[in-house]
């Protein structure tokens, strides 16, 4: 199979594309034929070694991503050959071909496309996880996002705007160095926040007191792990 690997950490130079074996299918996982891959500042971490990276020679990074089933293993019940499937948290994701663990597979519904699970991995459990799990606000509460433009906070403004909670955020600047569609603060407030407050550290810290709850995302959240921290709740 193709996969992008390495052998030595670094920067993005230690890079190679090319054959490597293909991985083996065991009672319990499913063979997926990748389509789209998930990135995460995870995964950069993991190249450079300062991540836990699971073992493998080479090594293989990604941890994500979306694909359609072409082997099964024999106590495999739930899956078919011809399956979409999404799975997360699952290693060696940077391959046409990656073996994944049953209880880690998600069916993929028909209505949405292969671009657009993958980009709602583990971003978009990360979100659910935040909102429903962790905070769990009532409809009418407040709630401030340090770092609403990122992946996980566009998903998190929907989810809570969804429940009725009124959403703040916080991006870094108005003059964005990548061409978007739109600035991101610009896209934070099309998903139905209130004001965008743009970065100033000393205004941010004296405002907390008006929310129930701030979250702060930094950017390895945007694109990682089930992790974020509380910075203050005020009732």
């Amino acid at each position: 199979m193709k996969a992008l690997f390495f052998n030595d950490f670094g920067d993005a130079s230690v890079l190679q594309y090319g054959e490597v074996a293909d991985p083996i299918v065991t009672a319990n996982t499913v063979l997926v034929k990748t389509t789209y891959i998930g990135l995460n500042f995870a995964d950069i971490y993991r190249r450079r070694g300062t991540y836990h990276l699971e073992k493998h020679q080479p090594y293989i990074d990604g941890y994500e991503g979306v694909g359609t089933v072409v082997a099964v293993g024999k106590q495999v019940a739930n899956f078919k050959r011809g399956d979409r499937v999404l799975f997360v948290d699952v290693p060696f994701a940077n391959a046409s071909l990656v073996a994944v663990p049953a209880d880690q597979a998600i069916k993929v519904p028909r209505a949405i496309n292969d671009q657009q699970v993958a980009s709602i991995g583990l971003q978009g459990m990360t979100a659910e996880f935040l909102v429903h799990d962790l905070a769990q606000n009532q409809p009418h509460d407040r709630v401030l996002i340090h770092g609403i433009s990122g992946g996980v906070g566009q998903l998190l403004t929907q989810l809570l705007v969804a429940n009725e909670v009124a959403v703040y955020g916080v991006a870094s600047t108005l003059n964005w160095p990548i061409k978007l569609a739109q600035p991101p603060f610009l896209c934070a407030m099309i998903l139905g926040t209130r004001p965008i407050i743009i970065f100033l550290i000393r205004y941010l810290m004296g405002s907390v007191r008006h929310y129930q709850l701030v979250w702060r995302l930094p950017s390895t959240v945007g694109g990682s792990f089930f992790m974020a921290w509380q910075l203050a709740i005020h009732q």
